[in-house]
Order: C-alpha cells, then sequence, then structure tokens
C-alpha cells in the first residue's frame, strides 16, 4: 500500500482524517502535547477502511495500519475522563471534531470511546 497523507485547513478537511482514524486504537503513552513546539502529536494503530472495502468486506482481510497524527499551533490541551497515569491503558478513538472559535482558533476534540476526551 502506499502511504496515505492527509492535511487539514478546515472542519471539513478534519472530517475526512477523522472518517480514516475512526476506531483507530493507540495507548495514552502514544499521546504527547509539546508545549514548546505548540504540537499535539499521536501515533495509532488505525483501522483501514479503504482496504475492508476492497476486500469485500470479508474478516480475514481487515487490516490496520500505523498512523501518525500531528496537530500544529497547539495552545493548550485538557484532558477529560482520562487517567494519565495509566500510560499502558488502551483507548479507542471514536472521531474528531472542530469548533470554531476567533478565527483562525478553535478546539479540535478526540473523543474516545467510554466518554474520555
Amino acid at each position: 500500500m502506499t502511504d496515505l497523507k492527509l492535511i487539514a485547513f478546515d472542519a471539513e478537511d478534519l472530517s475526512v482524517i477523522a472518517a480514516h482514524l475512526q476506531d483507530a486504537v493507540l495507548r495514552i503513552e502514544d499521546m504527547a502535547f509539546l508545549k514548546s513546539e505548540r504540537r499535539f502529536a499521536a501515533v495509532t494503530n488505525r483501522f483501514d477502511w479503504s482496504h475492508a472495502a476492497e476486500a469485500g468486506g470479508k474478516g480475514r482481510n481487515f487490516v490496520r495500519r500505523r498512523a501518525g497524527l500531528r496537530i500544529e499551533r497547539v495552545t493548550g490541551a485538557k484532558v477529560q475522563g482520562l487517567d494519565l497515569a495509566k500510560k499502558d491503558q488502551v483507548l479507542s478513538l471514536l472521531t474528531l471534531t472542530f469548533e470554531e472559535g476567533d478565527a483562525p482558533q478553535g478546539r479540535i476534540t478526540l473523543a474516545f470511546a467510554g466518554g474520555g476526551a
């Protein structure tokens, strides 16, 4: 498979990335807010939806792929419903959402199964 590289400039673009990351799994230690670099980064194992479609939905052909998520110009990060001390805790990413603020600012939320964000 050729590497898939996506970039988002607006909420619509982010929804495409969210679709590709739907049901991705990662551990808490696989996420980092790099304050001095104003960056949030995460490494996930995403379900390859396009591969599943090409395989005709046959279960034995389902695969996961490593995927990096990088968000630039981050001025802060908050956690809700997650215990950051549980570094090995596995999370299932449901979606990414964008809430507009004063242009060009806004808030991106990573929503996890079980209510964490």
